[in-house]
């Protein structure tokens, strides 16, 4: 498990809870293994390293069906916003991926659409996105550089990029887990 703007691996735990009533375990069907990653924030490195680890671990430990879930938040803050797509893109074209909508995905989306998100974009590592394809943004853009940036990034990024961004969805269920990046609030039903 990792993090400091770098991958997290979410590792689902079956430990006995003293005092609470035994129910039923929540599973997956037989012959699934789920390895789930969240937060990878443009660390393309890291993501790396952690694509063969999950690849050395299916070698090692075959399983029928072997389930890699991402669960958002691919961009901003590291320096390789470009390269986790890039890679992710590639790695979903070899075997089962599952990539989700996280919130920094919106903002990538929304500033090309509005621009003077950009101020607030820029505080959760927006402009470190826009370097990953090539663009020098300001430390402070103001109106105006935010809808020349907008203008240049809708050039640079790339169709299958943007198309891998438009499809992405906000949850995947899959046998008794519900996957999603944020927004699970008690007493809403899950597809709400």
């Amino acid at each position: 498990m990792k993090n400091a703007y770098g991958p997290m691996v979410l590792e689902l735990v079956r430990k006995p809870c003293p005092g609470l009533v035994d129910r039923p375990q929540a599973s997956v069907p037989r012959g699934v293994r789920v390895y789930a990653v969240g937060d990878v924030h443009g660390r393309a490195d890291l993501l790396e390293q952690l694509l063969a680890d999950i690849d050395d671990h299916v070698a090692a430990h075959p399983a029928v069906r072997p389930v890699r879930v991402f669960l958002g938040d691919y961009l901003d803050r590291g320096p390789e916003s470009r390269g986790v797509l890039e890679r992710l893109i590639a790695y979903a074209k070899t075997c089962e991926t599952i990539c989700l909508k996280g919130n920094h995905e919106d903002f990538l989306l929304e500033f090309l659409q509005n621009p003077a998100i950009l101020d607030e974009w820029r505080h959760v590592g927006g402009l470190e996105t826009l370097m990953s394809y090539g663009l020098k943004p300001s430390v402070r853009p103001d109106e105006i550089e935010a809808v020349v940036l907008a203008e240049l990034f809708a050039d640079a990024l790339p169709e299958h990029h943007r198309g891998f961004l438009r499809g992405l969805k906000s949850s995947y269920a899959l046998g008794d887990f519900f996957f999603v990046h944020a927004g699970v609030k008690p007493g809403i039903p899950l597809d709400a």
